[in-house]
């Protein structure tokens, strides 16, 4: 509690004299102003009868729907029980020891199954953040925030419910990759949430954090054979860029800027390709947007976050000795000419707290919380 209000206040002065002024207004609704949410709330009503907690994961951060071929859909969860030890994002830096696990949730059924890391090192740490599948061929890649550098690891998926692990791939330029997203087989972009990370510059990291300066970016991620990897920055300044998804139509990539409470929207070209000079549309969040997922049909985009930051970041630095920090999640489409944010779910966190991701299949809502014991499961 103390270094929170430590930080905080050191910050402050830094915020009004550098900050945009954009994100001044931004950081003082979002991060000053605690949002008045009901305790458990789908769709406008009640969600109790309409929601369940699924137990056998915990601390999840990601999630992404694996359409399998004549297998039936799952949702891949992405969890780390050693969060409250573990988090280069947000600290603490205590103890990188705990591994974390990916596991498999049926949203027919609710069954919960771990995937078995086939080949994975032993010696390596296991703390994932961003996942993503390709459904093509099953192919399957982990952001991992190890203890001295932050990898992506490649699998294989089988529908035996094993991941056979293939290659890691180490660069300089992946300084603080958070969110990954498949544009081909062999194409990806990877979200950077940081220039100045927890683990090497914890003092800086705190001010970029906190001032709203766009220091993030995003990269482009290709693996043209199974031992090489071209890793290339795309200079476009961003704020905190943090989750990542591309539209079904492959036209369109999401980035949720988590400083600036916004979505941006940058258009892709014909063969899947980011320009550096693309201009964003901006779709304004009432909450800090964590990851995005695209909604069925190509239907807009499904956004979980945060809508109070110093709650979430309390909690993490307190080992959990303070209050369920809220959720929220929207499904943000266009209607007409406007974009429209019609809430999913929202809660104080006293049913579900910590949301970072929405995955809708068919008539489900599925949702992780990134401090959360459970995943929620809810039907639409």
């Amino acid at each position: 509690m103390g270094y929170f209000t430590f930080a905080f206040g050191l910050v402050l002065l830094a915020w009004v004299i550098t900050s945009p002024p954009l994100f001044l207004t931004r950081i003082i609704w979002h991060s000053l102003v605690p949002p008045r949410l009901p305790p458990s709330e789908l769709l406008g009503g009640p969600a109790f009868d309409r929601c369940r907690i699924i137990p056998g994961v915990g601390f999840c951060e990601d999630a992404t729907l694996w359409e399998r071929a004549g297998a039936g859909d799952v949702v891949l969860l992405s969890c780390d029980r050693n969060r409250l030890e573990w988090n280069t994002v947000m600290g603490p830096l205590k103890n990188p020891n705990g591994k974390g696990q990916l596991f498999t949730l049926s949203p027919d059924s609710g069954e919960i199954a771990p995937i078995e890391l086939v080949g994975f090192p032993v010696e390596s740490d296991f703390h994932p953040l961003g996942i993503d599948v390709v459904d093509e061929d099953g192919t399957l890649l982990v952001v991992n925030h190890q203890r001295n550098e932050s990898t992506i690891e490649v699998f294989a998926l089988e529908p035996t419910g094993k991941a056979r692990y293939i290659r890691t791939v180490r660069d300089e330029g992946l300084v603080a990759p958070n969110a990954i997203t498949s544009l081909s087989p062999t194409s990806f972009i990877v979200s950077n949430d940081h220039t100045y990370t927890k683990r090497h510059h914890p003092i800086l990291n705190v001010y970029e954090t906190l001032s709203g300066h766009p220091l993030g970016w995003v990269s482009s991620l290709s693996l043209p054979s199974p031992s090489t990897h071209n890793l290339t920055r795309i200079p476009l300044p961003m704020s905190f860029p943090n989750g990542v998804a591309v539209s079904p139509s492959r036209d369109t990539l999401a980035v949720a800027s988590s400083n600036l409470a916004e979505v941006l929207l940058f258009p892709l070209s014909a063969n899947g390709t980011l320009a550096p000079d693309a201009e964003a549309e901006l779709v304004v969040l009432p909450f800090k947007g964590d990851n995005i997922s695209p909604a069925p049909r190509g239907d807009g985009w499904i956004v979980a976050g945060h809508p109070y930051y110093p709650s979430l970041l309390r909690y993490a630095l307190t080992g959990g000795k303070s209050p369920m920090p809220p959720s929220w999640v929207t499904r943000v489409r266009r209607v007409e000419k406007e974009w429209e944010i019609e809430n999913l779910f929202r809660s104080d966190g006293s049913f579900f707290g910590t949301s970072t991701t929405g995955v809708v299949v068919g008539e489900k809502l599925v949702v992780p919380g990134l401090y959360q014991e459970g995943v929620l499961l809810c039907d639409l």
